[in-house]
């Protein structure tokens, strides 16, 4: 027997819908007002679609809004039989604009249940190759499926708010008299200066620097300082370490215990003593780990969703670093790839209120540059990409002159300059830290801002 095709009863719902919406519209194009922002043209079906998008464009346009007009307009689409079919229903469909907003709110939930099945339709039809022994697979496309059912949720939901000028000016006001801070403090006092505040919600910071120069550790030491003040959940990404190897650094930091001595197991009583009362203090906070190699964006979304429903909203996330993250869709080019991955990171911090902080490696073309401070970075030192200094609301670099002078016995070791070379929030700028690198562990240098020439 021949396979018959269910029909879909999304589609067989909507279609009256639809029908009384475009109707209702051609007699009181004041609806529009509401409805403009209420529906997409994607939430349509069939030639009813290339209707509301020429309804759309009229609007847009200030023309009028009636069925010659719409003729018109659709005049070089009329040769489809469906667009002459939906302008002969048109003229006879039944108006009811007293209904028009309960039946688009009605629209919106059918088009979310359509998205939300076409999403599990594709993820099972993409199932078929993934394999049952590799978890990682299995876990990756279980967030792909997710994060496409969440953004269904959000079209149907989310109604972008307006606000006029006054509107706008009365809750700054309302913020400025808040006591609250404008961000969540890092425990560097120079970095939270530099960033007006600290780390801000919907903000996306680019730690970037060449290896050796401490960018995992730095992001580690925030994290730790983070987690002990509780003054904001955070979670890390690592893609390059498994989170033994994530855990012995926070450890080491903590402790003040070389990392090696701890690698190698050779300890002496005292440092032994550190490390156990480090690690009494790190069972007590509060920080996601999160050591997968394919990790991807979707992933990344997945995670904090997860947490928010789980009631453990996250403030800050690390993820190191930006190039290692997996893409589930193929790119034209490598930099298209990871400008994607940075404009994706930074429409996650602004959906979910979150600052993250994405570490970046630089080009090798730094380490050719001359000068009195050599392989000094630079804005275009970001590797794969453009787009990570366009999305970024800050980029820091970390730069240790000693790396590329030990023999200069006027270069200190622990000497480690963070160099504010993009700042939406304030001013560029460098300050010092200090970088014990033994130890992987960073600390306030209490030096003053230096402003960049």
């Amino acid at each position: 027997m021949p396979k018959t095709t269910k029909p879909d009863p999304t589609r067989s719902a909507a279609e009256p819908l639809e029908r009384s919406i475009l109707a209702a519209v051609l007699v009181r194009p004041d609806l529009l007002v509401d409805l403009e922002h209420l529906l997409d043209p994607a939430m349509f079906t069939g030639s009813r679609r290339l209707v509301w998008e020429e309804i759309l464009g009229l609007y847009a346009r200030g023309e009028d809004i009636d069925l010659i007009t719409l003729s018109s307009a659709l005049r070089g689409k009329t040769g489809n039989p469906g667009v002459a079919a939906a302008l002969s229903m048109l003229m006879t469909e039944p108006a009811q604009p007293g209904h028009a907003l309960t039946y688009a709110r009605r629209l919106r939930s059918h088009s979310q249940l359509g998205r939300s099945v076409e999403a599990l339709r594709r993820g099972l039809a993409e199932s078929s190759n993934v394999s049952p022994e590799a978890p990682e697979q299995v876990s990756a496309w279980l967030d792909e499926v997710a994060t496409d059912l969440d953004e269904s949720r959000q079209a149907a939901h989310a109604v972008q708010r307006e606000l006029t000028l006054a509107e706008g000016i009365a809750e700054a006001l309302v913020r400025l008299d808040s006591p609250e801070e404008p961000g969540i403090r890092t425990g560097f006092y120079d970095l939270d200066d530099a960033l007006s505040g600290g780390f801000r919600p919907g903000k996306l910071t680019v730690l970037a620097g060449r290896p050796g120069m401490g960018k995992s550790a730095f992001a580690l030491c925030i994290a730790l300082s983070l987690a002990k003040s509780k003054r904001g959940r955070c979670a890390f990404f690592s893609m390059e370490m498994q989170q033994a190897e994530i855990l012995e650094r926070l450890l080491a930091a903590e402790g003040a215990v070389d990392l090696d001595r701890i690698i190698r197991r050779r300890l002496d009583g005292i440092e032994r003593s550190r490390l156990t009362e480090a690690a009494t203090m790190m069972r007590q906070l509060d920080m996601d780990l999160i050591d997968r190699a394919t990790t991807s964006v979707a992933s990344i979304r997945a995670h904090i969703r997860r947490s928010i429903l789980r009631g453990e909203k996250l403030d800050v996330v690390f993820v190191d670093y930006l190039q290692l993250l997996h893409a589930t869709e193929k790119s034209e080019s490598r930099n298209l790839e990871v400008g994607r991955f940075s404009r994706e990171l930074k429409a996650i911090a602004m959906e979910f209120g979150v600052h993250i902080v994405a570490l970046c490696q630089l080009s090798r073309s730094v380490e050719s540059r001359q000068g009195t401070r050599p392989s000094l970075p630079k804005l275009s030192d970001l590797r794969d990409s453009g787009s990570i200094e366009q999305d970024a609301d800050a980029v820091l670099f970390l730069y240790r002159q000693w790396y590329y002078e030990q023999d200069n016995p006027q270069v200190r070791e622990q000497d480690c300059s963070v160099l504010v070379a993009k700042n939406r929030s304030g001013a560029t700028g460098e300050f010092n830290v200090f970088f014990f690198g033994a130890q992987v562990r960073f600390e306030n240098a209490c030096m003053e801002v230096e402003t960049i020439a």
